[in-house]
């Protein structure tokens, strides 16, 4: 049975400390969710059991590419765009950006 978009509440929370509170107050009531790809086959399919959805696409604490003189870390949130066009991934990493 498809699920119906509007039957869920989407609250995007401007900082990561404002997320975590948000999953500590309500254990279980939110998908935390970045993309949303698997947040609609889940959607179709009637699978999605909470009724809350976490955005943390806005969360800057996430989306980032450090580069370090022996190690590159990619946060959580970092995007294939960020990541196929960051100049040291292209340079040092060149199928890292062919694959984003």
């Amino acid at each position: 049975m498809r699920s119906v978009a509007s039957d869920y509440e989407m609250t995007a929370p401007a900082s990561l400390r404002t997320a975590l509170a948000l999953l500590e107050a309500e254990p279980g009531a939110y998908t935390p969710m970045a993309g949303g790809t698997e947040l609609m086959v889940a959607l179709g399919a009637g699978r999605l059991a909470a009724q809350k959805l976490l955005s943390l696409h806005r969360l800057r604490e996430l989306r980032f590419i450090a580069v370090e003189p022996k190690e590159l870390t990619l946060g959580a949130g970092s995007t294939f765009t960020e990541i196929r066009h960051h100049p040291t991934v292209a340079t040092e990493f060149p199928l890292l950006s062919q694959a984003a």
